[in-house]
């Protein structure tokens, strides 16, 4: 299986580690591990919805 493979089982272990989990919990973030073209999806999500809020609000960079 190759590094990026979906199916690797090392996929998400980082972030399924106790330390690394607690770390991140205790910022306030939330964590889901998913597939990279879940992950992908998300982000086009988000870019999609920030791009519009900017839009409506003039927002430029200086």
């Amino acid at each position: 299986m190759g590094r990026n493979s979906n199916t690797s089982p090392q996929n998400g272990y980082v972030v399924r580690k106790d330390a690394t989990a607690k770390r991140l919990t205790a910022t306030g973030a939330e964590f889901v591990p998913t597939s990279s073209q879940e992950f992908g999806g998300f982000i086009k999500q988000e870019t999609a919805k920030f791009a519009e809020i900017i839009k409506s609000a003039a927002i430029t960079a200086e």
